[in-house]
């Protein structure tokens, strides 16, 4: 499946596909519990794999855009999309276990090693990232094909630690804290 940068977008609204005698939350978390690394990459594998649910819900913004599909109290699930260059910027998700996958596009992974060094991995479609709690990353968009991913967070994003470059290595420049789940957020 491939969605056009120019797509005319509809209105955002709930979008839940139909089970029968369960919600969508019901249906992806029956056990309502913390996710560890495999449940949660399976979640953003079935949510990808429905691309007639989040589709209608694709947007591309400069800035980036995001939008959340899912919310209970253990996980939340995310839609971003990225335009060439767009970038998370180096950050970490402070206490919430993380893994994204690309559904379209290619987006490539910095991760923060010793001394300030970053490793680059490229993500292609179908390819899963897990990053562990107050593990340090940057995603960005390095491709002239626009991107677009699935995330998920447990527990449900809280905090985010942003970091910068600097002579010893990465040093924390400010923490942005999430308590309204509605207010946009730079994921």
């Amino acid at each position: 499946m491939f969605i056009a940068v120019d797509r005319v977008t509809r209105p955002a609204r709930l979008l839940e596909p139909e089970y029968p005698y369960m919600s969508l939350s019901d249906a992806l978390f029956p056990q309502r519990r913390l996710f560890a690394n495999d449940p949660l990459t399976s979640l953003v594998e079935r949510v990808a794999a429905n691309t007639d649910w989040w589709s209608p819900r694709v947007e591309f913004h400069q800035p980036r855009w995001w939008t959340k599909l899912i919310g209970t109290p253990d996980v939340d699930v995310w839609l971003l999309t990225w335009l060439t260059d767009q970038t998370t910027e180096f950050h970490d998700h402070g206490a919430s276990r993380a893994a994204f996958t690309v559904v379209q596009g290619r987006l490539t992974e910095y991760r923060a090693e010793a001394r300030g060094e970053a490793r680059a991995t490229v993500h292609r479609p179908g390819a899963v990232s897990i990053v562990q709690p107050r593990e340090i990353h940057d995603v960005v968009n390095l491709e002239t094909e626009a991107a677009i991913s699935i995330h998920a967070y447990s527990p449900p994003l809280r905090s985010m630690t942003y970091y910068s470059a600097d002579e010893i290595g990465l040093s924390p420049t400010h923490t942005e804290l999430y308590p309204k789940l509605d207010r946009p957020w730079r994921p």
